[in-house]
């Protein structure tokens, strides 16, 4: 199991690649927002080439990174991944380069918007380059080592020496806490992706046991139809002119009948499977219905040596519509379990009924028998 999850697991330069790419339009915008900011500062020429470099640089990663980006599950060749991790260098040095024009036309005043610039493009590039320490390193070098120039610019504007050192050892714990940080990310998306690989392994074995099991069934109940089929057609021929052998080939008959109904029943896995069961309601006759389910367990009864009644069925209709098959599963599922733990006495199945709006009929059974019941 575990290689099957390590095969469907996406591996850290996919995941990267396609995070990056659904974050293409972001990064474009987020530049195009920079450079309005400091185009008072540098001008609107220097901004639009600006622009056009940084939007260049992203076209070129767009298409060394293409086909992994469109779903290619090949394995990046190694002059892709550097061209790729050169594209991201280049892209991060085009970005935080437009850090020193801030600090060298805009001051100390503009080293402040190129010291809140840096950061936030640095948790970007973080959060889009997880689980793939070539990407996060190649996107976060050079704005790390831009961030780094802050505490000599404040040195060169004039900023007491303790203040740039406070200023240095703040750069330095704060590329230390975007790697921390990058690390847990990458666990925690590493981590959720070895659950939903896992997760889809499980759903996949689950559905070849399915169709195993369903294939079982399948040939089972092939196996099962020839001896229910002679059942059948032994019951038609045993028919005789006494009433008695009449009887006892209608309920070998009867039973016959359903056994195939519950082996339709238990073939039918498009029901099974998907956790629903229909109701086909047909025109039946109730009181046969309750006569046969009798009959059916009268030689059980007549062997444990108790007595079989039923009270109500005069006052019940005699023509139904409803699932026959349904209630009698009910029924003779109560009926076993009455047979089972009565061993004296008798059991009696107990049936009424009462008209229903608009034009129906409730039904209800009772199942009374003189075994011990439950006992707490």
């Amino acid at each position: 199991m575990k290689s099957t999850v390590v095969d469907k697991a996406e591996n850290g330069w996919t995941a990267a690649v396609r995070q990056r790419r659904g974050a293409l339009l972001q990064r474009i915008a987020l530049g195009c927002a920079v450079a309005l900011v400091v185009t008072p500062m540098v001008g609107v020429w220097f901004s639009l080439s600006w622009v056009v470099l940084y939007v260049a640089c992203q076209g070129v990663e767009l298409v060394v990174f293409g086909p992994v980006a469109r779903g290619d599950r090949g394995e990046m060749s190694t002059a892709r991944k550097v061209a790729g991790c050169i594209a991201l260098a280049v892209s991060a040095t085009v970005f935080g380069g437009l850090s020193l024009i801030m600090w060298q036309i805009g001051g100390p005043l503009g080293g402040v918007c190129a010291a809140l610039m840096l950061p936030a493009i640095m948790l970007s590039s973080m959060t889009t380059a997880a689980r793939c320490q070539p990407m996060m390193i190649a996107s976060l070098a050079p704005q790390v080592l831009y961030l780094l120039t802050t505490p000599f610019f404040a040195y060169a504007f004039g900023a007491p020496a303790p203040l740039v050192m406070t200023a240095a050892a703040t750069v330095v714990l704060y590329a230390f806490y975007v790697v921390i940080t990058w690390q847990r990310i990458s666990d925690t998306t590493t981590n959720l992706s070895r659950a939903h690989a896992e997760a889809e392994d499980l759903r996949l074995k689950a559905e070849h046991s399915l169709a195993d099991h369903t294939a079982f069934l399948a040939a089972v109940g092939h196996d099962l139809r020839t001896p229910i089929g002679a059942i059948l057609t032994g019951a038609a021929e045993l028919r005789a002119p006494d009433s008695q052998s009449r009887a006892s080939a209608n309920l070998i008959t009867d039973a016959g009948l359903m056994m195939k109904a519950l082996l339709d029943d238990l073939l039918d896995h498009s029901r099974i499977g998907a956790g629903r069961m229909t109701v086909e309601a047909s025109d039946f006759d109730l009181r046969q219905m309750l006569a046969q389910t009798l009959q059916l367990w009268r030689g059980m009864a007549d062997a444990k040596g108790l007595k079989l009644r039923v009270e109500g069925a005069n006052g019940v209709p005699r023509r139904v519509k409803g699932d026959v098959m349904r209630i009698r599963q009910v029924l003779n599922n109560l009926m076993s379990n009455a047979m089972k733990f009565t061993e004296e006495g008798q059991i009696t199945l107990r049936v009424q009924a009462w008209s229903e709006e608009p034009s129906g009929y409730a039904l209800l059974f009772e199942i009374v028998d003189t075994g011990p019941g439950m006992t707490t």
